[in-house]
């Protein structure tokens, strides 16, 4: 290619860099923020269906679902009428397998029949789904649940409920925004650096006959300048799930260094890099957990535990989206996996267990173990060691726990303390 083509080339590409790279910028923006939308709502949905089963459970037999008519409900009825007058709650319907109506807040439609919808028919198989709306000057939060009673307990019909919902408007939006900013100020900051080397480009060519090979050499630059900026973007990323948690700060960055160095140890020295992004992805998908349940002091209760291992599965549906962080996805997905079968969230064992995920596994261990939780201290360095030992072929990976023990022994790692 001539000079006179090679400008003309740069040129056009200069004059259409905003849409090359913006717009790309602006679809992976809406994208990960309707994922990371879908995974809130969510969350807010199962959470309010177990609270709301509980009344339900205390007030109906599985006969009332039955045979609605003979269904009463008082205290029900007493206890959705307080909610409502305390603004908790704006309407709750219960519909029997055939649309019946066994119970609503609006009597009127007591006893009667409704068309069982797409959502009622997947809570019936035991879905839970939920949608936020904004009404005028309001956010209000439907979700859609089985009712689940007997024993065992099986699914009986469906319960359709409305809340307000200005909190979890404002956690949405919040999430979402946070992330699209992050995205959009990271194509930005590759537009403006694109766009300075293609304008130096074009000033060389016009002295030097051979600008050929030193624009590509630019371009390769760029291309790298950017590789960089992509995982920069990840870690800020990372710090909007870490702030939910005053905890965990910095323990997304902590877990991508430990688990990088491991890779190399254990002969993954090509997959370093898919498993560095994994490590600052591992826990994204606590970005649906709530905040209370990730700072309890207690001890979960099984409900509340349950909620907590779906961040996993969160995490993955989340990044899966983004084509250059396709890898990343089956380490995130399984990191919590155990050697000996008993992990989540599918129960593989040794080898199924994808080895990545056996590494990521490790580190993040062993940086939880040495970082102060609200329901203990951290651990020393001794003890943290002597429980991966100990978890060593039943929880662990033996060759992931023994590459991390040498690499803390000849000094090529030191633990990160963090509070």
């Amino acid at each position: 290619m001539d000079e006179v083509a090679t400008l003309s080339t740069l040129s056009t590409i200069r004059n259409y860099l905003a849409l090359i790279i913006m717009v790309p910028a602006l679809v992976v923006a809406v994208i990960v923020g309707a994922a990371v939308r879908g995974v809130v709502v969510g969350g807010y949905g199962r959470m309010n269906a177990t609270s709301i089963n509980g009344h339900i459970a205390g007030s109906y037999t599985p006969d009332d679902f039955t045979n609605p008519s003979t269904a009463h409900g008082d205290q029900f009825r007493q206890t959705i009428h307080n909610l409502v007058n305390q603004d908790v709650l704006t309407n709750v319907t219960l519909l029997a397998p055939d649309g019946t109506v066994v119970f609503s807040s609006e009597a009127a439609t007591s006893r009667t029949r409704r068309l069982m919808g797409r959502r009622e028919t997947a809570a019936l198989k035991g879905k839970v789904s939920a949608v936020l709306q904004h009404n005028g000057t309001h956010s209000e939060l439907t979700y859609w649940a089985p009712v689940q009673l007997g024993d065992p307990v099986h699914t009986v019909g469906v319960v359709i409920a409305q809340r307000a919902a200005g909190q979890v408007e404002l956690s949405v939006r919040g999430a979402v925004l946070a992330i699209a900013a992050v995205v959009v100020f990271g194509g930005l900051f590759a537009y403006l650096l694109a766009w300075w080397l293609i304008r130096q480009a074009e000033k060389e060519i016009h002295h030097h006959q051979n600008q050929t090979e030193k624009v590509n050499q630019r371009l390769a630059v760029s291309l790298n300048s950017l590789e960089r900026h992509s995982v920069g973007t990840l870690q800020a990323l990372t710090q909007a799930v870490d702030a939910k948690d005053s905890y965990t700060a910095s323990h997304s960055v902590n877990v991508a260094d430990y688990a990088c160095a491991i890779a190399k140890r254990v002969g993954m020295a090509s997959e370093a890099l898919d498993i560095e992004r994994a490590g600052l992805l591992h826990d994204i998908g606590k970005i649906g957990v709530p905040e209370a349940l990730l700072l309890k002091p207690s001890t979960l209760t099984p409900e509340e535990f349950r909620q907590v291992q779906e961040h996993s599965v969160m995490g993955a549906r989340i990044i899966e989206s983004m084509p250059f962080l396709k890898e990343a996805v089956v380490p995130v997905l399984y990191h919590h996996e155990h050697w000996d079968g008993n992990g989540y969230p599918d129960g593989l064992t040794a080898e199924e267990i994808p080895k990545g995920a056996r590494v990521l596994a490790v580190a993040d261990a062993f940086d939880a173990m040495t970082t102060d939780r609200p329901y203990r201290k951290a651990m020393t360095v001794d003890q943290a060691t002597y429980q991966l030992r100990l978890g060593s072929g039943i929880q662990f990976d033996p060759e992931c726990v023994e590459a991390l023990l040498a690499l803390l022994d000849d000094g090529t790692l030191s633990p990160r303390r963090h509070r």
